[in-house]
């Protein structure tokens, strides 16, 4: 897991705000993470729909990870 701490500065701003951006991008996927985890186990629960979590994952930007098709594929 990564240290998220902040580190003392190098002297470098670009540097320094590249690792900032790489931090607040690594926060944004554990986020996406969990929202898609509550929508699975919320599915599987039986507490909400396949629409309904296909909508929640659009509502919360995550269903660009999830490419739905028209015929289920079959387990090899």
């Amino acid at each position: 897991m990564l240290n998220l701490q902040e580190p003392k500065s190098t002297g470098n701003r670009r540097y320094d705000y590249l690792i900032q951006e790489f931090r607040c991008a690594l926060l944004r996927a554990r986020l996406e993470v969990a929202d898609l985890e509550a929508i699975g186990l919320a599915l599987t629960a039986g507490l909400i729909t396949a629409e309904q979590a296909l909508d929640h994952a659009s509502n919360c930007g995550c269903l660009r990870w999830i490419q739905p098709t028209d015929t289920p594929v079959e387990a090899a």
